[in-house]
């Protein structure tokens, strides 16, 4: 195995003062590629060695919570799921809590942090403890020329992310104040690569992590036998899947638990009630944990739509979308054609959860939700959230929207006696064919899928595409295009210094 290559840190930290050669420390930051990343993916990779991620990436410390690393870590596989470390004031703490504690602390992105062991030690796709993970999962204070006895201040789990963290924030500000980190690496600077390339940052968290571990590596056309900021890259790309963001009503799964999108937030589903009575299952998709830690939460989704509930006090309501209304009085109950068999017990947290609407009386005539069909002409309505009715134009909204839900049969008189609203439209995340395109329906327009590969890529499957007529699809206005976007490249916030 070749000697590996180290990189002297000398970074002057405000209360730090390095006054000899034995209190420099180093860091060995040269993973065997193999242990990284499997060879065969490297074909379908490109590095771009003057932007490693970008600046506003490398800085996000909102990425991942807590429990976005915690499940990040047991999607992986990794030993540091389950393992909690003893911190400098003595208490214990999850791996996945040190990582936030410390990503928060100096400003990086937890993401950054999980990328950075993997490189050096293998920590977040090895399942056993070893040596190096349990001392040195950052590889930081190790290297050929210096002792393990030499880096003992270094030496630990929680010591390790920290030293680590703080490392590349020291860099990050003598960029911001000065222009270069401290072995010289920043924006518009080129300099050579220890592996003999050379290389013009083109922001300051492509300069810092070169100051970090200034090499290239087998990804980009350096070292054979070692990953460094190639291996980064990829491994970047590799688990942040953030080019893709789903439109509303998409349903996503991870660890065990389902959850729809609606306007930019995840909305988990706390009961299978309350999914299968209003979603087709088979639209569910699986993804990462990091997929789902873009988002917002939501409001957990507890009960089914149009459910009817009562609380511990005894007052029943119907469920309409994220409200509750109250059923004003037994007469109310009973001349709205309610079921007493279908009423639900439910605990305050669950019913509280839901907005206070309207009250539903004797006198209101029809209950949102309520499918009705004109027994003279045959045409079908529903009772939309505000009372009014919406004509559905054709069977497939009907069984796209309300499989299996019946419909009652009234005199033209009684449906005309309700205001019309707009006609009903297919539900939030359904996938239509139209004659040149697939569309998934979004905020109420049809967005098509600039390819084939993107609607694959984004893990829809070609069995739940519906098929629709012409006049359904003009329902709908056209939406952007659904396209998996490029990573755009973005300069670093430093201005162009004079080469050091």
């Amino acid at each position: 195995m070749q000697k590996a290559v180290c990189t002297e840190l000398i970074y002057m930290f405000k209360n730090v003062i390095i006054s000899s050669m034995k209190k420099r420390f180093f860091i060995f930051t040269l993973v065997i590629i193999a242990l990284v990343v499997p060879m065969g993916s490297a074909q379908a990779f490109t590095y771009e060695k003057n932007l490693i991620i970008t600046d506003r990436e490398g800085t996000n410390t909102n990425y991942l919570s807590v429990g976005g690393i915690q499940r990040f870590l047991e999607d992986k596989g990794s030993v540091l799921a389950s393992m909690s470390v003893t911190t400098d004031s003595g208490a214990k703490r999850a791996v996945s809590k040190v990582i936030k504690t410390v990503a928060e602390r100096y400003n990086i992105n937890p993401m950054v942090l999980l990328v950075m062991a993997q490189k050096e030690s293998s920590a977040i796709t090895t399942s056993t403890l070893t040596y190096p993970i349990e001392h040195w999962v950052m590889a930081y204070g190790r290297c050929d020329s210096c002792s393990e006895e030499d880096a003992a201040p270094y030496k630990g789990m929680q010591k390790q992310f920290n030293w680590a963290a703080r490392g590349l924030r020291g860099y990050l500000d003598d960029i911001s104040e000065r222009g270069y980190s401290v072995s010289g690496w920043g924006p518009g600077i080129t300099k050579t690569t220890t592996d003999g390339l050379s290389v013009t940052p083109d922001n300051a968290f492509t300069a810092a992590l070169y100051t970090y571990n200034p090499c290239v590596g087998a990804y980009g056309g350096g070292y054979e036998n070692f990953g460094c900021n190639s291996a980064f890259q990829k491994l970047w790309q590799d688990w942040n899947p953030n080019t893709i963001f789903y439109p509303n009503g998409s349903l996503l799964q991870s660890g065990g638990v389902v959850y729809v999108i609606q306007d930019g937030k995840k909305r988990a589903f706390t009961s299978r009630s309350a999914l299968i009575a209003n979603y087709d299952t088979r639209r569910i998709i699986t993804v990462p944990s990091i997929a789902l830690e873009q988002y917002k939460s939501g409001v957990n989704i507890t009960l089914p739509n149009y459910s009817l509930v009562r609380n511990p006090a005894g007052t029943i309501y119907l469920i309409v979308g994220d409200t509750r209304r109250g059923i004003a009085s037994q007469e109310a109950f009973r001349s709205n054609g309610f079921n007493p068999e279908e009423v639900l017990d439910v605990r305050w947290g669950v019913i509280n959860a839901y907005t206070e609407g309207r009250p539903i009386t004797a006198a209101t005539t029809f209950q949102p939700g309520t499918l009705l069909r004109n027994s003279d002409t045959g045409a079908t309505f529903v009772i939309g959230a505000a009372g009014r009715k919406k004509a559905i134009w054709d069977k497939t909204i009907l069984e796209n929207n309300y499989f299996a839900r019946p419909i009652t049969d009234v005199s033209p008189a009684e449906i005309n006696s309700v205001v019309d609203g707009q006609p009903e439209k297919l539900k939030e995340g359904t996938l239509v064919r139209g004659k040149k395109a697939v569309f998934v329906i979004s905020n109420g327009k049809k967005r098509p899928f600039d390819s084939a590969d993107t609607f694959e890529q984004y893990g829809y499957t070609w069995d739940t595409v519906i098929e629709v007529p012409k006049k359904v699809l003009q329902l709908h206005e056209t939406g952007k295009s659904i396209t998996v976007k490029a990573k755009k490249k973005k300069k670093g916030t430093v201005k162009k210094k004079k080469k050091k």
